[in-house]
């Protein structure tokens, strides 16, 4: 990996992973952190990235000296911040990240949650997931701004919230509710499955593929005959994820049935 930073300068680099302007300033601060790491033996962390961020980077992994580690607090966590191990053989810290616990009698949403967070000037790329429960709301934030999150951040919309700071282990992610939906598609093309999976035209499909909304296991996919297989998840930006439970055989008309279970 070293060899590659040795043939190219950082402008390079950056132009390589990166087009627009935003893009370009996270990826040369996270250059910049991957040789710090590198040369002092030590783990550094970045803020939180979304899902095209993190694929940019996941992608982009043969750039860095260190071995990249993606962690957001729980498995499957949509935001999560890139960790650099010194080697291979180095163990990630993750004593970075907190869970902000707020215990709640009235219903709250995630768009007035964030929204409250938003209004207080934090940084988005310290604050991670918000999960939210009937009884509860938890934030997984950079551990640098929860004191100042508990004494500032005290209602999201009409709802009073009360914040105590706990480790990481100590998030409980909400229940997962799932249905099932079962039909044929003509191939395993991901329009086609998107399509079903989220009820939506093959036409729909495409438009959300082409501006990069659709992730594949947590990566980018920009192409609409992107071959899936059982197993995979999907994430649609702004209409949920639904897994790829399971390929049938074939109907009498040669179409494939599939049965895909969605977050609901």
């Amino acid at each position: 990996m070293a060899r590659t930073m040795q043939k190219m300068n950082k402008k390079e680099i950056v132009d390589k992973i990166a087009t627009e302007k935003e893009d370009k300033i996270l990826v040369s601060h996270l250059l910049d952190l991957d040789l710090k790491a590198s040369a002092r033996g030590f783990t550094a962390s970045s803020g939180f990235l979304d899902l095209n961020r993190k694929s940019m980077i996941d992608e982009a992994r043969k750039y860095f000296n260190c071995t990249l580690c993606f962690f957001g607090g729980y498995e499957d966590a949509e935001r999560k911040a890139v960790y650099f191990l010194p080697d291979e053989n180095s163990l990630p810290d993750y004593s970075d990240l907190a869970v902000l616990t707020s215990k709640t009698l009235s219903p709250v949403s995630h768009r007035d949650v964030l929204g409250s967070l938003m209004s207080l000037g934090i940084d988005r790329s310290l604050v991670g997931d918000i999960l939210i429960s009937p009884s509860q709301v938890q934030i997984m934030i950079k551990k640098e701004i929860s004191q100042f999150i508990v004494q500032n951040f005290l209602r999201a919309g009409k709802v009073h919230l009360s914040f105590e700071i706990s480790d990481i282990s100590n998030i409980q992610e909400s229940e997962k509710r799932t249905k099932e939906i079962s039909g044929t598609i003509k191939s395993l093309r991901l329009d086609s499955v998107l399509s079903l999976a989220f009820s939506i035209s093959r036409t729909a499909s495409k438009d959300f593929i082409l501006a990069s909304k659709v992730f594949v296991n947590d990566k980018c996919i920009t192409k609409s005959d992107f071959a899936l297989k059982e197993g995979d998840k999907l994430t649609l930006r702004g209409k949920g994820k639904a897994f790829l439970k399971e390929i049938g055989s074939l109907s009498r008309k040669e179409r494939i049935f599939i049965t895909i279970e969605k977050y609901i």
